[in-house]
């Protein structure tokens, strides 16, 4: 597999299901999915890692999530692979790596976009001719 791992959890399954492959909205700027995640994330979050001090037990069996701007990684340790619903890693260049959320499904919900303020931002860069987003029509009625 080129993500090379063994076993998808469950929950990264069901985030998948939920909002497919293009992030949209809800990871907007950061790489994720399926299509944007490659061997080669793989291999820069795994230098990353190997950077910082950090208890992750199999770096190279881990699954990355996401990959924001080639230096900031959410991941789950190979290690933990078999669980359903695994604790998600918060990796950041120069910074400790650190397991930040309890799960996946932890993970999922505070990545969620605050859509009414979204929204308001969207209404104020049309009222001063700023140019909108393409996440703009995941939020907006046609």
């Amino acid at each position: 597999m080129e993500k090379g791992v063994v076993r998808v959890p469950a929950a990264v399954g069901e985030v998948l299901r939920i909002i497919g492959g293009q992030p949209g909205l809800w990871f907007a700027g950061t790489h994720f999915g399926v299509h944007a995640l490659d061997a080669g994330t793989k291999r820069a979050a795994a230098v990353t890692v190997d950077r910082v001090r950090h208890d992750i037990r199999d770096v190279p069996g881990m699954l990355v999530l996401s990959a924001h701007q080639g230096h900031a990684y959410r991941l789950i340790d190979g290690a933990v692979l078999d669980q359903d619903d695994p604790p998600v890693w918060d990796v950041v260049e120069g910074e400790e790596a650190r397991q930040a959320w309890r799960s996946v499904s932890a993970w999922f919900a505070a990545s969620a976009p605050n859509v009414p303020e979204l929204y308001e931002m969207l209404q104020l860069k049309r009222e001063i001719g700023r140019r909108v987003p393409s996440w703009a029509a995941d939020i907006e009625s046609p």
